[in-house]
């Protein structure tokens, strides 16, 4: 299901991921979950995401659910100032964070190759295909 669109977007790298250890597709998860937020960027909530990467506190966490509604409203934030408010410097702020909340949110999910395909994908669609895909590379190598 998931993993369904990296292969999209990178099938030889969805297959490395895939024969990949639980740790390291921990770790290509947290990288580019960083890039992403980075990107975004992502400061409300940070030190509490990069914590639960430490404590290994993955799947459904209160962390997650709050990371969930920080993405929808952002979404919803850039909806409106694109639509209602014609701001697009502001829709574009607005929708970069929820790809930085969303990728953090993925990041976390409980199967190690499911998380680390989808923050992949989601931190691809914010920082950059190409960049993305080479960090991971390069941690799966």
């Amino acid at each position: 299901m998931v993993a369904s669109r990296l292969r999209m977007l990178a099938a030889e790298l969805w297959q490395q991921l895939q024969a990949a250890d639980a740790a390291t597709q921990r770790q290509v998860a947290y990288a580019v979950t960083t890039m992403a937020m980075d990107a975004a960027p992502v400061t409300n909530g940070r030190a509490q995401i990069e914590h639960a990467f430490s404590l290994g506190a993955y799947g459904e966490t209160e962390l997650r659910t709050w990371l969930k509604g920080m993405r929808d409203a952002a979404e919803a934030a850039s909806w409106e100032a694109k639509e209602l408010d014609n701001n697009e410097a502001e829709a574009d702020r607005q929708w970069r964070q929820a790809r930085g909340y969303e990728t953090a949110y993925l990041a976390l999910l409980s199967d190690a190759a499911e998380a680390a395909g989808e923050a992949v994908y989601e931190a691809a669609v914010l920082v950059g295909e190409e960049q993305v895909t080479a960090r991971a590379q390069r941690i799966l190598a």
